[in-house]
């Protein structure tokens, strides 16, 4: 492999060829001319925008003046596959043969290549060199101590070692002995994808740094939220206010913030988590919110999940990361919404699911959850077993009273993991009921017993209907856009007829359906969706009413919401037939 370059049309070849004197000639003379002032300016300055990292070269003869030793600036890790290496032709050599650091005695200076790197320290600032070494995580970081203010922990650390005039070691919970001076600097770069390490080495003697000492500082981080990354992104930051940061990032830079102290990113961070809750997001943000007293996230992450577990969160692998404490306190709040009983059981096995099976990396099918659980031992089901029994309070909030659907009972049965006492208890409930006219027998506290059933809102689709069928009693739910200029909402449902055409022909033929003329009903209707990170809720509150046949009685109370273009609306109905 050759490639074309300069303007004399020569080939370059990735070895060395001894027949090509003018080559090898021109390659020495490349090496051993030492740059001048406006060459080192040129190339750490005016390139340093659009080139990448590279690793070091030998120079043979690098010249000993203050302003080549500018060139080694303090640099930041990047990725390893941005490096380019520049090779170069030694004479007697071939040209990707590197002088080992440390094979000689006496090894002349190395010198940081001139190719521009992601550094610290922008382009044209007047303190270039660093004088302080953080190990942290495996790494060396290169700092300037006069951005230190911004962290409490750098701050204090750089005023006690200038109070003692002596190297300290620094531990997240006490300070170790002093160290020695060290006389050899170095960079460390870092790998997304491996713990593969690049150590860039200069050994000059102190004088040769403007008489500067150099302080190293070792961090002993045993916070697992602190990743490499984020660390590195969070000391970018004392530089850089306006440093981009990522979602994906946010947890780890928080964590390495509150770690150091820098309060600024702190706040930096609680004001991104406010807006970039998502699915991928979400587990985490609340993690790091939970452990670094960030109420204002947190309690913002439990309002997206209140709205989104059952329609988003449980689509995807991410569902895996919900603590289980979170996901109880999320099923047993009043605000949950869920398109029926039968998703919330279906979400709680699927986590279940990927709980026992950590290794698992795509978002299994249903079929799947019930083929593994239907594989355990039968001896006894799953929640009663002494792997499962700690899963209880979780599957206690479920309303299984609202699961009516014959072949959804059956796959509950065939998966074994509810108790039989809950089992029969469900059935059992449901047979009374029939048999008394609807009447659910027990149910005393509404917001935890009443059946519910949602509709999300979204997109430009103008009216939105849903059928509930209850112990012979069909409903109607909809939602119906007031104008095609106004972005309001009327929402209400009503009883229907068991021959209405909207019941439909399956439902009517399969249903058992009640010719009662009367029938009290408690319900409510609630709106939910969020705003700028805020829950807006409206409702019309628990009511009591006789639904009829005809037009004036079978209709519930109306809920009018204006809400927000291109924001998704969440709503939830909430029934249930008291003793009469």
């Amino acid at each position: 492999m050759r490639s074309q370059t300069g303007v004399t049309n020569r080939w370059r070849f990735p070895d060395s060829l001894y027949s090509d004197m003018l080559g090898t000639k021109q390659a020495l003379k490349s090496v051993n001319m030492p740059f001048n002032h406006s060459l080192a300016n040129y190339i750490t300055e005016s390139s340093g925008s659009r080139s990448s990292h590279s690793r070091c070269t030998t120079l043979t003869r690098a010249t000993k003046s203050a302003n080549t030793i500018q060139a080694a600036k303090v640099q930041s890790p990047v990725k390893r596959q941005n490096y380019l290496v520049q090779n170069k032709l030694c004479s007697g050599q071939s040209t990707r043969s590197m002088v080992s650091m440390g094979s000689k005695k006496h090894q002349e200076p190395l010198l940081k290549d001139a190719v521009r790197r992601q550094n610290f320290l922008r382009p044209g600032k007047a303190h270039k060199k660093h004088d302080i070494v953080l190990k942290a995580l495996g790494l060396d970081w290169e700092l300037n101590s006069l951005f230190l203010h911004k962290s409490d922990v750098l701050a204090h650390l750089l005023r006690t070692v200038k109070e003692d005039s002596n190297l300290m070691s620094y531990s997240r919970n006490h300070l170790a002995q002093p160290q020695s001076e060290s006389s050899r600097f170095s960079y460390t770069t870092l790998d997304d994808t491996t713990s593969d390490q690049c150590s860039t080495y200069l050994d000059l003697p102190h004088s040769s740094v403007e008489g500067s000492q150099v302080i190293e500082i070792s961090m002993d981080i045993d916070d697992p939220l602190v990743s490499q990354r984020g660390l590195g992104i969070a000391l970018s930051c004392l530089y850089a206010d306006d440093l981009p940061i990522s979602a994906q990032d946010l947890a780890s830079v928080l964590a390495a913030a509150s770690v150091l102290k820098f309060d600024e990113l702190v706040k930096r961070c609680e004001r991104m988590m406010l807006t970039s809750i998502t699915y991928k997001t979400v587990c985490q943000f609340h993690k790091a919110a939970s452990k670094y007293n960030l109420e204002a996230v947190a309690l913002a992450c439990e309002c997206w999940l209140e709205l989104n577990l059952i329609p988003k969160l449980s689509m995807h692998i991410e569902l895996a990361d919900l603590d289980s404490q979170l996901l109880e306190k999320i099923l047993n709040s009043n605000r949950l919404f869920t398109i029926n009983e039968l998703s919330v059981f279906k979400t709680l096995c699927t986590w279940l699911f990927l709980e026992l099976n950590p290794q698992v990396q795509m978002m299994p099918p249903y079929t799947t959850v019930i083929t593994y659980f239907n594989s355990l031992p039968k001896h006894c089901p799953f929640l009663e077993a002494e792997e499962g029994i700690m899963y209880q309070p979780l599957f206690v909030s479920l309303r299984l009273h609202g699961i009516m659907d014959s072949n959804d009972i059956q796959d509950m049965l065939l998966m074994n993991i509810l108790p039989y006492r809950w089992i029969v208890d469900m059935l059992s409930q449901q047979h009374k009921s029939l048999c008394s006219g609807g009447d659910m027998m027990g149910l005393r506290a509404f917001h935890k017993t009443a059946i519910r059933q949602g509709i999300v809102v979204e997109g430009d689709t103008k009216n939105y209907s849903e059928i509930l069928s209850l112990y012979g009693f069909f409903f109607e739910l909809k939602v119906m856009k007031q104008d095609v200029e106004t972005p309001g909402y009327v929402i209400y449902f009503q009883r229907l007829k068991p021959n209405d055409s909207a019941v439909g022909l399956k439902n009517f033929d399969r249903s058992t359906f009640s010719m009662r003329s009367e029938r009290v009903v408690k319900y409510s209707i609630t709106v939910q969706y969020l705003l700028d990170s805020v829950q807006h809720i409206h409702s019309t509150g628990v009511h009591a009413m006789s639904f009829g046949l005809l037009e004036k009685t079978c209709r519930s109370q109306v809920l009018s919401v204006d809400m927000p273009p291109d924001t998704p609306m969440f709503v939830t109905f909430a029934v249930l037939l008291p003793p009469t």
